[in-house]
């Protein structure tokens, strides 16, 4: 049986002026793969019913079981949602009673709020009965109301609105959309569609690019393949899918199957430990820094950093829950006076090798270790552009290294890209060597999470 089938319209200008960033397109696509729901497509439109109306159809031709949209649901002129998918779906607009009152309970809301801060909340009351805020609870008739616990607009979902096709609408505010979706669309999505999710396992690596890691991952691929064709596994793995997601000196590695339960997924991981080899980390969802933070905590180990390219490492950490339990300081000694005074690098070594060297960053390092008195330390320092390349030394080299009790590890790397990229594949590049540190001390271990 074919999953059911979604497409994801977001409506507004400022999408395609570029005045934002869509993030609420990859947020409801990541959702719907998490229901099973396979998407179809993703587009966005213009503030105009027309063009709305337009999409709507569109997703009706493409065999879509629900489309769902985001934005245009306010109570300004530009906001015209509502009319557009009336319009699409052959309906009148009306002032829906379910809609009114949940206009109603957020500006009560929002009163009670003002009031407990000791402000008029009057006003807010007053506000929910203006005709701009009426122009919310304005349906498709035969729609449903669907409540908006951070915000004004109520969501809308019109059940067989063009041939069978549901389309829910949600407002465009981050916060509110993605609060409606799981609180308010996805129960419903489950009750009324018969969901499977495919399983799904990813491999994360860092270090090494997508054609480095590919054909060994396709080799053992194929050979887990040919398995299944001759009923060594199971056979649904015949039709495993491979996918690739390549970011800054990240890639994922991505296997997928219907059919297939997450426990027999599970049992490819040997294969493809040994198949993507060093470059691999862990397993599942976490990124490196998470893995750094809960491994280093669950050990009862401290680490120091210090970070002359520009502190990114110390905030991939800090953003950790939990890093408190094993981060116990920093500094960013940017300049070489800071360098010399704070954290040991004497004017002689800067002399000799310069600030970005090996030997300056395992400097900084036992320095940020001893003072304070941390079981580990990581220092880096580079050049990120666009100015201050030195012979032998471009643009993109820096320097890591890593400090604990048995011994001190640097490496030098080569990278590519403007200065931001630069920041912060150093500091990824940072946390890989102190992953591989505490790896090669058994410390630390591929794991799914």
């Amino acid at each position: 049986m074919q999953r059911p089938l979604a497409y994801i319209i977001t409506v507004g200008d400022e999408l395609l002026r570029g005045d934002i960033v869509d993030t609420n397109s990859a947020f409801l696509a990541t959702r719907c793969r998490a229901l099973g729901l396979e998407l179809v497509r993703t587009v966005s439109v213009r503030d105009r019913i027309a063009e709305i109306a337009g999409a709507v159809c569109e997703a009706a031709t493409h065999g879509a079981t629900v489309c769902l949209l985001s934005g245009g649901l306010g109570p300004t002129t530009d906001d015209v949602t509502a009319v557009a998918v009336a319009q699409a779906s052959g309906r009148a607009v009306a002032l829906d009673p379910a809609a009114a009152q949940i206009v109603a309970a957020a500006f009560e809301r929002f009163a009670a709020a003002a009031d407990g801060a000791g402000l008029v909340g009057q006003r807010a009351r007053t506000l929910a009965t203006s005709p701009e805020n009426q122009k919310q609870a304005l349906l498709p008739t035969g729609s449903v109301a669907l409540a908006n616990s951070r915000g004004t607009a109520p969501g809308i979902w019109v059940s067989g609105a063009i041939g069978g096709m549901d389309v829910v609408c949600m407002p465009g505010v981050p916060g509110e959309l993605r609060a409606m979706m799981i609180d308010e669309v996805e129960p419903r999505l489950r009750e009324r569609f018969d969901l499977t999710v495919s399983a799904r396992r990813i491999y994360r690596t860092l270090g090494r690019g997508e054609s480095q890691l590919a054909p060994a991952v396709e080799r053992r691929v194929e050979a887990i393949r040919e398995e299944a064709r001759a009923g060594q596994r199971p056979a649904a793995l015949a039709d495993l899918v491979i996918r690739y997601r390549a970011a800054i000196s990240e890639v994922r590695v991505t296997l997928e199957a219907e059919r297939v339960t997450d426990a027999e997924l599970a049992t490819l991981d040997a294969a493809m430990i040994e198949s993507l080899g060093a470059p691999l980390y862990g397993i599942g969802e976490d990124g490196l820094a998470p893995r750094v933070v809960d491994t280093l905590a669950a050990r009862g180990l401290t680490i120091a950093v210090a970070d002359s390219l520009g502190g990114r490492l110390i905030t991939l950490l800090t953003a950790c829950p939990g890093a408190s339990a094993c981060l116990v300081g920093g500094l960013v000694p940017y300049a070489d006076a800071v360098k010399v005074a704070q954290v040991g690098v004497s004017a002689a070594t800067l002399a000799e090798h310069g600030a970005v060297s090996a030997e300056v960053a395992a400097t900084m390092a036992r320095a940020v270790r001893a003072s304070f008195h941390a079981d580990l330390a990581v220092a880096i320092t580079g050049i990120a552009g666009p100015s201050g390349a030195r012979e032998g030394k471009p643009v993109g080299t820096v320097d890591v290294a890593v400090v604990d009790a048995a011994g001190e590890v640097t490496r030098r790397l080569a990278l590519v890209g403007v200065r931001e990229e630069i920041q912060h594949v150093g500091a990824l590049r940072a946390l890989k060597l102190l992953w591989d540190r505490l790896r090669d001390r058994g410390l630390a271990v591929v794991a799914a999470r």
